[in-house]
């Protein structure tokens, strides 16, 4: 949810051809689209960006904090 969520999906997919699949009923249509496969990639990059970004910081408490 850090680097995606809902409302980035949907931008997500109304910027790359998505429209179509996001407004499908049938789950299997939207979320096997190229839309959503492209989709993938893109949240699997933010993953990796943020996980060297904060590679020397653990969560405690719902705080972000820099190990000692």
């Amino acid at each position: 949810m850090k680097v995606g969520g809902n409302e980035s999906a949907t931008k997500y997919f109304q910027t790359h051809g998505g429209s179509a699949a996001l407004a499908s009923k049938d789950p299997k249509t939207k979320y096997t689209s190229n839309a959503a496969d492209k989709y993938k990639a893109e949240l699997a990059k933010r993953v990796e960006q943020d996980q060297k970004r904060y590679a020397n910081s653990m969560k405690m408490g719902g705080h972000m904090t820099s190990e000692v």
